[in-house]
């Protein structure tokens, strides 16, 4: 039998409960991935691809790359880690306030994509998601309403673009 797959979503690295009880899943048996607040600006990786009318996603941390599909539980352990990139090299103040308001969107918007996309897992203590419309749930319920939808590719690499567009 495989292991289970749980899939942490935290705020940082710095909570030592939570790394308290991912030892305890890891002594269970479980496999393990934890996804922080702060990754979502550093070394996370994200790919939602529509193809032959099947989506397919997957996330790549450190290295290690997990189909959404793959995962088994999730715990939302909490949300945060909101600082937007560093913008120390731009002068213009009001660039870096749009800038810094741009990439809070844009991380704001990959989290929900990823909440939405593991709805049907079983949660412990699931986000609280809003009514607001999500790009990629619209093309998943407009795929399932009979709807052609062309090959689609939404990531955060620019590498996955181009192999993508090949």
């Amino acid at each position: 039998m495989a292991k289970p797959l749980v899939l942490i979503l935290s705020t940082q690295k710095i909570e030592s409960s939570t790394e308290d009880v991912m030892d305890w899943l890891w002594h269970l048996g479980a496999d393990v991935i934890r996804i922080n607040g702060e990754d979502f600006f550093t070394n996370l990786a994200i790919n939602y691809q529509l193809a032959d009318a099947k989506w397919e996603a997957h996330v790549e941390l450190n290295a290690r790359k997990v189909n959404i599909e793959d995962i088994d539980v999730v715990w939302y352990r909490r949300d945060g880690a909101e600082r937007v990139g560093n913008f120390k090299g731009i002068k213009d103040m009001e660039l870096v306030q749009k800038l810094a308001r741009y990439s809070y969107n844009e991380v704001l918007e990959s989290k929900r994509g990823i909440y939405h996309l593991l709805l049907d897992k079983p949660y412990l203590t699931a986000p609280k998601l809003g009514r607001e419309i999500n790009k990629l749930e619209s093309l998943k319920q407009a795929q399932l309403a009979g709807l052609v939808i062309p090959k689609t590719l939404v990531c955060n690499r620019k590498k996955t673009l181009e192999a993508f567009n090949d």
